[in-house]
């Protein structure tokens, strides 16, 4: 096992977080003229998708620029 350095979770972060923005912006672009993820209904994919969506605050991630 080698050990992880600081700067190197720091370049990891950055890379994930880049990631996730281009996730949002799919779903964004996804999500543009629908109520719901599958269709016309509520489905545990969405309360899913919420949840999902509720623990960015918790890891530092602001989602202001995706707001509906």
């Amino acid at each position: 096992m080698v050990p992880v350095q600081s700067e190197d979770l720091a370049d990891w972060k950055a890379a994930a977080v880049a990631n996730l923005h281009k996730k949002f912006d799919w779903l964004t672009g996804f999500l543009a003229d629908k109520t719901y993820l599958l269709g016309k209904t509520f489905t545990v994919a969405d309360a899913y998708l919420f949840t999902v969506l509720r623990w960015s605050g918790r890891v530092g991630i602001d989602l202001a620029p995706w707001r509906c």
